[in-house]
């Protein structure tokens, strides 16, 4: 069969056939199907062996084309309903992937991505896959490092699931996955490092998000913003980080960083009215704002806080905590018991201003 690339003409369905024909090598269409479009339909099924149907775009069956059978056939030839978008291209891929409503179709349900392994580029699911209700990126293992490895899934109101198990690293990109209203779970339990952002934000009913072996986010940091439903956040294996942003949760009761030692840039938990449970006890290396306003931390947490900050002293390998701004005020938030009103006596003392209820 041909590996090249073939725009087809579905204007013409005389035209598709013998483009379609041509690429494959073989009379896949036959001229009669021309004036059925129903036949065409079976026809182009059977030999794809799979109940999908053929791109509005590009397509081949071979290797050059990163995918083939999307699950809407052009409205010209008035074939079919929609369906499965099936990715068939190489399983460590190079290159950029968008997939969204213009390219796979607006009636799209299943995204099945299982033959892809690496990716090296961008790969993008979104822009109003308003059908959209899974994606299979089970064994998708690794992102690249080079260029602009962002995996991004955005805008698709009716997704409930996503598969990403095997995901266990990612590039510069990152990962983002925001706006998915419908979205319950996000299983990235075998997710190691990131050397770009970690970025989950508005997703309304995610109530589960395993990062729990997450050890190590490049400067762009993590980002968990406005779920809510999420009711914890488990980060106890993330020893290094960028900045840390998790605000505007409105159920978010407990954050685990506890072998978080080294925060590079700043430090941000805010805005979260259910928050009681925050400490760092591993904290070792930081030397930015920290703020932890308007949330509902309890007088161990913030005594905690205020600890770990005023114990970064600059001796036995810790950085020096000074000439910041530290803002636990605001929201519910505790006053500061005897341990964290001498904690906040020294970090004052180091020219640090800091905030409290």
């Amino acid at each position: 069969m041909s590996n090249a690339l073939t725009q087809f003409t579905f204007a013409d369905p005389d035209r598709f056939r013998h483009d379609f024909n041509a690429a494959q090598g073989q009379e896949v269409i036959t001229l009669l199907a021309v004036g059925d479009p129903a036949l065409m339909e079976r026809q182009v099924n059977a030999f794809l062996s799979e109940q999908v149907f053929v791109p509005d775009g590009p397509l081949s069956r071979g290797i050059t084309d990163p995918y083939w059978n999307i699950g809407d056939l052009s409205a010209t030839l008035g074939l079919g309903e929609p369906g499965i978008f099936v990715y068939a291209g190489p399983a460590d891929n190079v290159g950029d992937l968008t997939w969204d409503a213009a390219t796979i179709g607006p009636g799209v349900t299943h995204i099945d991505a299982s033959a892809l392994h690496t990716q090296q580029g961008a790969l993008y699911i979104g822009d109003d896959n308003v059908s959209l209700a899974s994606i299979d990126l089970s064994m998708l293992s690794e992102t690249s490092e080079d260029g602009d490895s962002s995996l991004s899934i955005e805008f698709s109101p009716a997704l409930t699931s996503i598969d990403l198990t095997s995901l266990s690293s990612l590039g510069s990109g990152g990962i983002i996955i925001y706006e998915n209203p419908l979205l319950t779970a996000l299983d990235l339990s075998s997710l190691v490092a990131s050397v770009g952002q970690v970025d989950i934000e508005e997703c309304d009913v995610l109530a589960s998000i395993d990062v729990s072996a997450l050890a190590t986010v490049g400067d762009e940091g993590i980002i968990f913003d406005a779920l809510a439903a999420i009711t914890t956040l488990d980060l106890s294996s993330l020893t290094s980080c960028g900045a840390v942003n998790i605000q505007n949760n409105d159920l978010l009761v407990s954050v685990d960083l506890s072998s978080l030692a080294v925060v590079a840039e700043a430090l941000s938990i805010v805005n979260n009215p259910s928050l009681t449970t925050v400490s760092l006890p591993s904290l070792v290396d930081f030397t930015l704002g920290a703020s932890l306003n308007d949330n509902a931390l309890s007088q161990a947490s913030v005594d905690a806080v205020l600890v770990t900050l005023a114990s970064l002293d600059g001796t036995g390998g810790k950085s020096l905590y000074e000439n910041q701004t530290v803002f636990l005020e605001g929201g519910t938030n505790a006053t500061p018991g005897s341990s964290g009103l001498t904690a906040k006596a020294t970090l004052e003392d180091r020219g640090c201003t800091v905030l409290v209820n």
